[in-house]
């Protein structure tokens, strides 16, 4: 692969990063308020153990879902210090740099996140399926009676 492929490739990778995470956080976000809507909703009527096991998988779906936005922040503020830093001492390839800035930031973020969504999500999953299955514990017997 010559060196203009690997930067064409290193571009890409970084624009479906970009689009890959807002999509991902809308439908996190989307889950996060539906599951405490439902959960604070039947909370009463959920047995301690579905209480405590579906709170603390969603707890640890959201600590990992904040640290994570926590680590895109400083990596944004490190990357606009560079890019204002770069931007003193302006010259005929300040723009590729500013642009290599970025996709650098981009590539680095993408490496994180792969390890955090995965488990943003499996734990929610978890926590919702705890829900799900203490609903359909109670709504099953009313009908096979």
């Amino acid at each position: 692969m010559t060196r203009q492929n690997i930067e064409a490739t290193k571009e890409i990778v970084a624009h479906i990063y970009g689009k890959a995470n807002s999509y991902s956080n809308l439908i996190i976000v989307a889950g996060y308020v539906g599951f405490f809507t439902l959960w604070s909703s039947i909370r009463p009527e959920l047995p301690n153990w579905a209480v405590l096991s579906s709170g603390g998988l969603i707890l640890t779906s959201l600590m990992i879902f904040i640290a994570f936005e926590f680590y895109k922040m400083t990596s944004i503020s490190i990357q606009m210090h560079r890019i204002s830093k770069r931007l003193d001492k302006p010259n005929m390839g300040t723009l590729d740099e500013i642009q290599d800035i970025q996709k650098r930031s981009s590539l680095n973020n993408a490496k994180a996140w792969i390890f955090t969504v995965i488990p943003t999500i499996v734990s929610g999953f978890l926590a919702g399926l705890i829900l799900l299955y203490c609903f359909l514990i109670e709504l099953l017997p009313p009908l096979s009676s």
